[in-house]
């Protein structure tokens, strides 16, 4: 179309100089018009570059773009991104050479086909993402480094998910999801006791990330056992020989006392009573574990003194009535004034 408008415009001055009687001189060149022109359309995927396209050739910088023009294209990359790559429609241009310059900026060089073309370059962001935790009820998630907070894409991100165990909560695992939606997996490193929590590890990728711990009420029924020794008998209040974790459970103790028995010591696993918040009425709080209460009932005996004359005899002190059966005590004689203690014996 531009050919054409061009070449009748000369035409007319032509035919107007002879009417005039002008012979003009016109010089070659300006009879140069150009061949059929093509558009040319740069498209910077996700728009975080720009471009400026040259052509080689007598028609200087810029469109028109004429069928084996030389045309070069340079994209400049935003800031923290990269030219991932490129591609042009049509595919089968002729004289393609792509370079990078200055490290960064991307150079493609091609030669004009006979049609409309566009070039698309992709981009990379190469800067840092961020990682987001969720705090949610029965726990706790935090960063085991301050620097996990921030990360470029590959890096190891670790943190500790904790479960309020106090509260009856146990770990149940964790989400990692992408601004995208897209989800990710990492690796668990169990505390020692796993149902409290554990220390997630996973690379970041190129993406800003959230990670959320997950909790749930431990709903596990632990077994309870008790054994008794002596005369006496103990059981949980309630008949239930199993509790879960954070339940207070009620131990009865009832000692044989119409044949003289008392209740003489308790434990929990084998340890105090309190190392496992036992108290004093024979409760305690169940943790998430197996629970063993072991009952032990003794005689209780009173210990009658006699002292002859000049003096007296009894408990040392800390010692008193009643006293269990197989138990030591100390007793204390104490002779008048000019009197000593001539022999102490039991009947």
């Amino acid at each position: 179309m531009f050919k054409k408008t061009l070449t009748k415009m000369l035409t007319w001055l032509l035919v107007l100089a002879l009417m005039a009687g002008y012979m003009p001189v016109i010089p070659a060149a300006a009879f140069q018009v150009y061949d059929q022109v093509y558009d040319l359309e740069v498209i910077h995927q996700n728009e975080n570059g720009t471009s400026t396209a040259t052509v080689f050739n007598e028609h200087g910088e810029g469109a028109p773009f004429a069928k084996d023009d030389q045309i070069m294209i340079i994209a400049y990359p935003g800031e923290n991104y990269v030219i991932s790559g490129y591609r042009i429609e049509p595919s089968d241009v002729d004289g393609v050479q792509y370079q990078l310059v200055e490290d960064k900026n991307g150079e493609l060089i091609f030669y004009m086909p006979a049609q409309n073309v566009k070039v698309y370059f992709s981009y990379k962001y190469t800067g840092t993402y961020t990682v987001s935790l969720t705090q949610t009820a029965g726990g706790t998630i935090g960063f085991c480094n301050a620097f996990d907070k921030e990360n470029y894409p590959g890096h190891e991100v670790r943190v500790d998910i904790e479960a309020d165990t106090n509260d009856g909560y146990v770990y149940n695992g964790y989400t990692i999801t992408g601004e995208s939606g897209k989800t990710y997996t990492g690796d668990v490193d169990g505390f020692s006791d796993p149902a409290a929590g554990a220390t997630l590890s996973f690379t970041m990728p190129a993406e800003n990330v959230t990670v959320q711990g997950l909790f749930k009420k431990d709903d596990t029924e632990y077994p309870i056992t008790i054994t008794t020794e002596g005369q006496g008998t103990a059981s949980v209040q309630g008949g239930a020989a199993k509790a879960k974790k954070g339940e207070k459970v009620q131990l009865v103790i009832t000692p044989d006392t119409a044949n003289g028995y008392a209740l003489y010591s308790w434990t929990l696993n084998g340890s105090d009573p309190s190392v496992h918040g036992g108290a004093a009425d024979y409760s305690f709080i169940m943790p998430g574990a197996e629970m063993t209460a072991k009952v032990v009932f003794k005689k209780q005996h009173e210990v009658a003194f006699s002292a002859g004359a000049h003096g007296s005899v009894g408990f040392a002190e800390g010692y008193s009535n009643p006293i269990f059966e197989g138990d030591y005590f100390t007793v204390k004689p104490v002779p008048e004034s000019g009197y000593g203690v001539k022999d102490v014996y039991m009947l």
